[in-house]
């Protein structure tokens, strides 16, 4: 039996022991020294082991792509709490500070029929529901700027990171400094 190894992109994907050569392409016959305990790479049709600093090279390169990817999504879960989990909700938030901006300026605004139904709930004014509005929408605006700050600095922190240790401690962080913001 014979060791043959598929490659993708030069890399080795898989290696299997087979009496025959697998069907399908990227498949090469494995080198007489081969351990099934290292990896393996095609350089100009030639079969040789990746180093260990190679490896460890792409091993942080996938490891930030990956961490990129988390804190995108980390922040975008701290940031919906803000400008609503769907495309609907945000649009309703930005109405009613239209709304509540309108009625600012003019008490009779035809808008301020967007907010009654709220100001109804609440017992207030359409007056005071507007200056509520727009209260919170500061607010929120004050803290997606910040998330996005947050999630700009880290992904650079990221990038120049030089362990994995590293972009394991700022995944932490950020993942700390999220949660304690929302409350």
């Amino acid at each position: 039996m014979k060791v043959y190894i598929r490659f993708e992109n030069g890399r080795q994907i898989e290696a299997t022991t087979l009496a025959s050569k697998p069907a399908g392409e990227g498949w090469k016959a494995a080198p007489a020294d081969f351990d099934f305990g290292k990896r393996y790479k095609l350089v100009s049709g030639k079969i040789t082991e990746i180093s260990t600093d190679e490896l460890a090279a792409t091993r942080l390169s996938e490891t930030k792509a990956m961490a990129t990817t988390e804190i995108s999504m980390l922040v975008d879960n701290a940031r919906s709490k803000y400008v609503g989990n769907s495309p609907a909700k945000q649009k309703c938030y930005e109405l009613q500070e239209k709304a509540a901006l309108s009625v600012l300026e003019n008490a009779e605004s035809p808008l301020g029929s967007l907010i009654q139904p709220l100001a109804e709930v609440r017992n207030i004014t359409i007056l005071e529901m507007a200056q509520l509005i727009l209260a919170k929408a500061q607010v929120a605006n004050q803290k997606i700027i910040w998330a996005e700050a947050m999630e700009d600095n880290y992904k650079l922190l990221i990038e120049n990171a030089e362990t994995l240790e590293q972009i394991d401690q700022l995944l932490v962080e950020i993942s700390t400094t999220l949660k304690a913001e929302e409350n």
